[in-house]
């Protein structure tokens, strides 16, 4: 489901389910002398959950809930064939694991996949026909 239009209490998303909650917020602004700006914004939430259930060791791989702050910046030019673009991913930094894998006796090795942290970056996207 995806919320759109110009006013911006209109274009609040919100998608819940028991594990994750998330809102986004995209605001296309009216045409500029430099062309069509638009401003997007998301929050997703997660719960707390267990990173390997089965490895019996919840106090090594348990993800305690954490948040995830996105936002991007979009200008498509005149004629819109051309689409420039300012992204931040986790825009907080956030640490968290991903998921874990355990190996019992005798290794006793628990290895865990961390979240990627924060990404910035620029992108130019051409449309043609």
């Amino acid at each position: 489901m995806t919320a759109t239009g110009t006013d911006p209490r209109a274009l609040l998303q919100i998608a819940t389910n028991v594990a994750r909650e998330a809102a986004e917020l995209a605001h296309r602004m009216r045409q500029t002398a430099i062309g069509v700006v638009l401003l997007r914004g998301d929050y997703s939430y997660r719960s707390s959950y267990d990173t390997r259930p089965n490895a019996g060791l919840p106090e090594f791989t348990k993800q305690d809930g954490f948040g995830l702050l996105n936002a991007r910046l979009a200008l498509t030019l005149p004629g819109e064939e051309l689409e420039l673009a300012l992204f931040g991913k986790n825009l907080t930094d956030q640490e968290y694991i991903v998921e874990s894998i355990a190996f019992g006796p005798p290794v006793g090795l628990l290895v865990s996949t961390p979240g990627v942290p924060r990404t910035w970056g620029l992108t130019a996207t051409l449309h043609f026909d």
